[in-house]
């Protein structure tokens, strides 16, 4: 699944148990992709996401996140 910018996100529950992240901000955080940044020749591609919370890093690689179902009006 492509990430878009405007897309709301969070991490991947794959990627947070890889890295031993179970409870606490990073599990939980939901947040828009601002920016998408190409890097390596296109290989990598780095997002910037507003979580609205300064603990939650805004920069993630697209790898580790996955986007939210769209809310429903």
């Amino acid at each position: 699944m492509t990430i878009n910018i405007g897309d709301r996100v969070r991490y991947r529950a794959e990627f947070c148990r890889s890295i031993g992240v179970y409870t606490g901000e990073l599990p939980h955080a939901r947040g828009e992709v601002l920016e998408l940044r190409p890097m390596a020749a296109g290989k990598v591609v780095i997002a910037v996401i507003d979580w609205h919370n300064p603990d939650v890093p805004p920069k993630v690689n697209v790898k580790n996140l996955e986007r939210l179902p769209s809310r429903g009006v």
